[in-house]
């Protein structure tokens, strides 16, 4: 089924930032309680802490790198930050929210991109404020638009 529809509004730049913010933090946490019980198996609490820290590392930057692929997959198209601030992904020929599949490739862009540093990674930011419908690199390779709720909800 192909969604024949007029492309939406570019989503607001404060709201996109702080669906970002809120996501790093959710990334953050997952992996930072194993920096902590390995700085406190360092201070002389106990080899056993630090191993246990290291675990506890290595899951939570699993589990955050996973996290960072499909978020926008999850059902309603929006990761946890995008659904605080009223946000979601949509996949523009369907008109659906955007699956974990696409999610990846969106996140697969933006890591490649990182790899080419500054100018690689000024280019995905770049174009979000000047494009016209605030879509980057990811969003064109996955054929994604990031969206209002709200706007999703009154073409819907």
């Amino acid at each position: 089924m192909s969604w024949s529809g007029s492309r939406y509004r570019k989503a607001p730049l404060g709201a996109r930032l702080g669906a970002s913010l809120l996501d790093g933090l959710i990334g953050t946490a997952a992996w930072l309680p194993g920096i902590v019980l390995i700085a406190m198996g360092g201070a002389g609490e106990g080899e056993g802490i630090a191993i246990v820290g290291t675990l506890v590392l290595v899951i939570g930057f699993v589990w955050a790198l996973y996290y960072s692929f499909v978020k926008d997959g999850w059902g309603t198209g929006a990761s946890f930050g995008k659904r605080a601030v009223g946000l979601m992904v949509v996949h523009l020929p369907t008109n659906q929210p955007c699956t974990k599949g696409q999610s990846a490739l969106r996140a697969l862009v933006l890591l490649l991109l990182n790899f080419v540093p500054f100018i690689g990674w000024l280019i995905e930011p770049i174009l979000v404020l000047a494009a016209d419908d605030g879509r980057r690199l990811g969003d064109r390779a996955a054929d994604t638009q990031v969206v209002t709720v709200a706007d999703y909800a009154a073409v819907g």
